[in-house]
């Protein structure tokens, strides 16, 4: 079933979000479609805060903002996603994620984390156009699996997104190598599902995570912080490749983010990030 709000369709860039009725989805669907963008944003089941983001959409002037249910992890919903946009695109935003949930089956973080993510890829690669920029959005503890300390309720998911980071960059580097690739990690995001999914289960970790930021004097990120930072990706004018961006907050500090600025680099290659600096690969 397909929801679709807007005025009709303009010659402007196009923009597909992943994930996009809530959350840091919403965000960013909000600041592209601010930008000029044609947004187009899939979301799983929710179809009543599905519109209610339209609506907010809307009240941009000369928004053109549409949404499809499409769980990403149902080929057939995300074929029919990619349909439905029926046009060219020149922005795709990785947000959905999951693995999280309580009755998540065996298996789920690595598919929707992993295959779900490549066949997104799959089915709006016809569309892509020369120079598309493709986005997948992450945490620090996936971006850096098995060279930090995780949260025990967290290494399932780590270990999916690590392993999804590097499918997307080895579809692109194969299908789309005039595309710009880029990885936005972060820390953990104040105010996500993820978040409170975290203050849930493992409260004294979590807590110790936002004192250790508080001490730092350097806030988590927020949900508008990393939107913020996935459109100016968007926007940049960057030469096809691959790319690491860091989001200023928690144990990524500005002074940190300023020194490595926008890593270019060739997958499989990982970039270690040392509090408050990180290093070369």
């Amino acid at each position: 079933m397909t929801v679709s709000r807007g005025q009709p369709r303009r010659e402007r860039p196009v923009a597909v979000v992943t994930g996009g009725s809530r959350g840091i989805g919403a965000r960013i669907c909000d600041r592209l479609v601010a930008a000029d963008y044609e947004v187009h944003f899939c979301y799983r089941q929710a179809r009543r805060r599905a519109d209610a983001t339209l609506t907010r959409l809307r009240r941009h002037p000369g928004a053109a903002a549409h949404a499809c249910q499409a769980d990403i992890t149902d080929p057939d919903q995300v074929t029919a996603f990619a349909a439905a946009v029926g046009r060219g695109v020149d922005v795709i935003v990785l947000n959905a994620s999951g693995g999280m949930e309580r009755d998540a089956a065996p298996g789920y973080a690595e598919r929707i984390n992993g295959e779900a993510q490549v066949a997104v890829l799959d089915a709006f690669a016809p569309a892509l156009q020369p120079g598309a920029t493709v986005v997948y959005l992450t945490s620090l503890q996936s971006h850096r699996f098995g060279a930090i300390e995780e949260y025990d309720s967290y290494l399932g998911i780590a270990r999916s997104k690590y392993r999804g980071e590097r499918l997307v960059a080895a579809w692109c580097a194969t299908h789309a190598p005039q595309a710009v690739y880029t990885v936005a990690v972060s820390d953990m995001v104040d105010g996500t599902p993820a978040a409170m999914l975290m203050d849930l289960r493992e409260p004294a970790a979590s807590a110790e995570r936002r004192r250790a930021a508080e001490r730092s004097g350097v806030p988590l990120p927020t949900v508008d912080a990393v939107a913020a930072h996935v459109v100016s990706i968007a926007l940049a004018d960057r030469a096809p490749g691959a790319y690491v961006d860091y989001v200023a907050g928690g144990a990524i500090t500005e002074a940190a983010v300023r020194q490595v600025g926008s890593d270019r680099k060739e997958y499989p290659c990982t970039t270690p990030f040392a509090v408050p600096r990180p290093e070369a690969c």
